[in-house]
């Protein structure tokens, strides 16, 4: 069985995102005196730091709500800051509060890095988009690709779109040693989208990018096996959102949530390579080697001879341009002048000679050129013969055709040939022109000597055999593929690209919303945290029982325990599971220890997570921390009880070790054999007789009818031994809670390693039990809460001298150790008292302090209540000094953090406690 997790931020509250203009206009309507709104909002809006004029404005704000006692701003949730993967979820563990004893555990539900810091790499990309695409196989050359992407813009996404040019996203293209990565560049373009023909396309707005692989990078190819697109012959090009390091929230996060809602609708793919080298090639007599010079025509060229050009990429392509660049080798520098005297009328000049440039297409020729020049030069390079493809050329790729390198080229289905056009090089009548000038020569001589400058007009030049030193190839092409036609039977299909896999995009659509044209550009992923359960040999339908093992008490209690969704990956797409396949859950939705009994419907294989499992997920939307930490999961478990009535009354009190149960008594056909992993739970040691005594008596009082505080109270004391205390909270004014019934329990912590010893709180798990035992014994119109005790950490600030000479920062330690020890006994000795509510008085902290052998003098008292980081000082008073609960289910607990000043010899003065260099920030100082 195979574990994965994933994590997703999710704060419980933030201040609602305002911007500068907002805040302003709030500070209008506070009436703030004595603001120049004009400039503030000049400064404010003008400035190239966000933050900054962010800052301003918050600043401001907060300072008239304060002078003007207005509430705080409506908290808002942050849904959505990133995604944390990994891949065995059981390798994340998470140590307990004993690291001796505590089996190791593990989030449940994944949790964030927690030494992610600026300057450590961002972690590895997992979200994002791809495409795989004949179009994209390029050998060679210096390769472009530019990817434009129409978004349904019905909604006005420009906004969401223009995140592009903020979070840069990256592009990698797959090749034979692995996936490439080029530099990713900015937005180039934001517009409306324009499809193959350069139509604008209504309601979509369009948005490029251009990547550039120079020639050094090696050829593309399709993934290996396992990658994303993999099992073709053609490359992959995938996008992916990169994380970005957030100073406010000190973690690196991806813009997901805003650009989550994109609706993708088309994809234009245009590739252009230059510098094709690697063709096959041959003429009428032999195969040609193109890395070597040769005679494109034969040796002595005529009217009709051809050229045979081949390669995968010009031939199974649908081209929008294509171009052969010739470097010809020893090419008259005055081809007219050089054939002046073979006396042809069409040899005028370097464009007389050209060819009839075709595509051979099984046996059919296509012209694409009639007459293509051979020697005419642009302005800069060599001669080249630039073609556009006609308009009836198929619409689409062509047909993958026989293109094996290893075969002979006029063996192949498509190729293109040049047909050498007349005049040709004139190689058939070189002799009798030369002949008739000698016979010329000779008349003329015979008349009287010949001028020097009339003697070329005699001369004839041996015709030219054209010689290419370089043939190199240039081309584009371009493809369109509709985000309903992209499914795997496309020819070009696009992916969604998960943390472990991918899955085909066109099988991702959004159910909830209307049917309308596209597809969610990202992978949706709405949940807080998912887990993923991989089995191994299943042969579905089929029964599994699987143990969840829990940490208990390591969930966080206050929170609402979240329903779990359970789900089947079916081929791309989780089908839920309802109560008819999950027929026993005892683990009361993962909060503790229980048995799960699915009976797992057929499924189709997939690849959004690795293969050869059957994958089961478990999903909570929020409060993924109420859920109890994994300790393990184990498949094909069954409960045991002990039936034995004779065993004696004591051999419940401490649970049976792990490893007890080793085999079946009988044995069991077909069972080979059986494992206790773990200790045994739920055992309840003979009631003693005064305990009966006591529990008669309270049952004969509330006869098992919750209708008083004191029902309530001994009702739950007297089911759940393992709660300590619990305090019926008082009903206050009518509220629209009235008819609440609201229970605060401590835990017994004796004898127990709890995971917070400073502050016990009931597991979920137990507090739901309370629940459900007290169901049946309320009045029918009262709901029953039950919670934790509200732990308040108190902090002190205090000035001592020491008695003693020796280390002061020593015995500052030992001072603050028993401080919290006095604070909170409980949590160092068993059976120390938890006082729900109550008081913590001055005095009696300088008296214990003072009592300390190794303390001279203490002074200056300070008490604090600590709410997250932030402290707040409790007023003092002349007459008492004290600090109190200032609600009915505060129980008032030592902080983690205590200051304490030093007083030297030089003597105590108030003054030096006070003022610059002794004022805390946090303290004393309250940042806004």
């Amino acid at each position: 069985m195979v574990a994965h997790a994933l994590g997703e931020d999710s704060p419980a509250k933030k201040l609602s995102p305002l911007d500068a203009s907002s805040r302003l206009e709030r500070l209008k309507q506070y009436g703030l005196r004595g603001i120049d709104f004009a400039s503030l909002q000049a400064a404010s809006l003008g400035s190239s730091n966000e933050q900054q004029s962010d800052s301003i404005c918050a600043i401001v704000e907060a300072a008239q709500r304060n002078r003007e006692s207005k509430p705080e701003p409506l908290a808002q949730r942050v849904k959505w800051l990133n995604i944390y993967a990994a891949e065995d979820a059981a390798r994340q563990e998470v140590l307990g509060s004993d690291d001796s004893t505590d089996l190791p555990r593990w989030r449940t539900f994944g949790k964030p890095p927690l030494d992610a810091a600026p300057q450590t790499p961002p972690p590895a990309s997992s979200l994002g988009w791809a495409i795989r695409s004949p179009m994209l196989s390029m050998s060679e050359g210096v390769r472009t690709i530019t990817l434009i992407l129409g978004f349904d813009d019905r909604q006005g996404d420009k906004d969401k779109l223009a995140l592009f040019s903020k979070h840069p996203v990256r592009f990698e293209i797959s090749t034979a040693q692995g996936w490439k990565e080029v530099s990713a560049p900015s937005v180039s373009k934001l517009d409306p989208y324009k499809d193959i023909k350069g139509a604008v396309v209504p309601d979509l707005l369009g948005i490029q990018w251009e990547l550039v692989f120079p020639e050094t990078v090696e050829a593309f190819a399709p993934p290996s096996a396992g990658q994303v697109g993999a099992g073709s012959s053609a490359p992959v090009l995938r996008l992916t959102l990169q994380q970005n390091w957030d100073d406010v929230a000190k973690r690196f996060t991806m813009p997901y949530p805003r650009l989550a809602g994109l609706r993708l609708v088309k994809a234009l793919v245009k590739v252009r390579v230059a510098g094709l080298k690697t063709l096959n090639i041959a003429n009428d007599e032999m195969t040609l080697d193109p890395q070597k010079p040769f005679s494109p025509f034969g040796n002595s060229p005529t009217a009709g001879a051809r050229l045979y050009i081949g390669h995968p990429e010009i031939v199974n392509k649908k081209l929008d341009r294509l171009t052969f660049n010739l470097e010809w080798l020893g090419v008259p520098e005055n081809l007219k002048a050089y054939y002046e005297t073979y006396q042809v009328k069409k040899l005028d000049g370097e464009g007389a000679f050209t060819a009839r440039v075709s595509l051979t297409d099984q046996r059919v020729n296509h012209e694409w050129e009639k007459e293509a020049k051979l020697f005419v030069k642009p302005p800069t390079g060599p001669p080249r013969i630039e073609l556009t493809p006609p308009a009836s050329q198929p619409a689409g790729y062509y047909r993958p055709g026989n293109t094996s390198p290893d075969a002979e080229l006029l063996a192949w289905d498509r190729y293109f040939v040049l047909e050498l056009n007349a005049p040709d090089f004139q190689h058939w009548s070189y002799p009798a022109a030369a002949t008739a000038r000698a016979t010329e020569l000779s008349i003329a001589l015979k008349a009287g000597p010949i001028d020097p400058a009339k003697a070329k007009e005699y001369t004839v030049n041996p015709p030219y055999t054209p010689k290419l030193k370089t043939l190199t190839v240039d081309y584009q092409a371009s493809c369109e593929v509709g985000v309903e036609q992209s499914g795997a039977g496309s020819t070009d299909p696009m992916f969604h690209i998960h943390p472990f896999g991918y899955s085909s995009m066109a099988a991702d659509p959004m159910p909830e919303e209307p049917r309308v044209a596209g597809f969610p550009f990202l992978p949706r992923y709405e949940n807080q945290g998912e887990l993923y359960i991989g089995l191994k040999n299943v042969d579905v339908p089929q029964k599994v029982a699987i143990l969840f093992q829990a940490a208990e008490g390591s969930a966080n209690p206050d929170l609402a325990a979240p329903a779990i969704g359970w789900s089947v990956l079916d081929g791309d797409r989780w089908v839920g599971l309802d109560k008819r396949h999950i027929p026993v859950d005892t683990t009361r939705g993962l909060i503790n220890t229980g048995i799960l009994e699915f009976d797992l419907p057929a499924v189709a294989p997939s690849l959004r997570l690795p293969r050869g499992l059957y994958w089961i997920r478990a999903a909570v939307a929020v409060n993924s921390s109420a859920v109890c930490d994994t300790i393990a999961f184990d498949t094909q478990a069954v409960t045991a009880t002990l039936v034995n009535t004779n065993a004696a009354p004591d051999h419940y009190r401490t649970p049976l070790p792990a490893l007890s149960i080793k085999k079946f008594a009988p044995p069991v056909t077909g069972i080979a054999g059986v494992r206790q992993p773990y200790t045994s739970s739920g055992g309840r040691p003979a009631e003693e007789d005064a305990l009966f005594y006591t529990r008669v008596s309270e049952r004969l009082r509330h006869k098992q009818r919750a209708l008083t505080a004191w029902d309530y109270e001994h009702l739950v004391l007297g089911q759940f031994p393992e709660i300590y205390k619990v305090k019926c909270i008082p009903a206050g004014p009518p509220t629209q809670d009235s008819g609440t019934v609201r229970l605060v329990v401590i835990p017994d912590i004796r004898n127990k390693r709890p995971f917070d010893p400073f502050e016990p709180k009931a597991p979920a798990g137990l507090l739901e039990k309370i629940r459900e035992f007290l169901a049946d014994k309320v009045p029918e119109w009262a709901t029953v809460k039950v919670e934790n005790a509200r732990y308040v950490p108190v902090s002190l600030r205090l000035a001592v001298r020491f008695s003693v000479a020796g280390d002061e920062n020593y015995y500052k330690q030992v001072l603050k150790d028993e401080l919290m020890r006095f604070l909170s006994p409980w949590a160092y000795e068993d059976g120390a008292e938890i006082v729900i509510g109550g008081r913590i008085y001055a005095n009696s902290i300088v008296d214990f302090v003072d009592r300390r052998p190794f303390v001279s003098f203490v002074a200056n008292v300070r008490l604090f209540r600590e709410e997250g980081k932030q402290f707040s000082e409790v007023p003092g008073n002349q007459e008492e000094y004290f600090i109190e609960a200032e609600r009915p289910d505060e129980v008032l607990v030592a902080s983690r953090e205590h200051q304490i000043d030093l007083i030297t010899d030089t003597g105590y003065s108030m003054q030096r406690f006070s003022g610059i260099g002794f004022m805390e920030v946090g303290r004393d100082f309250v940042v806004t």
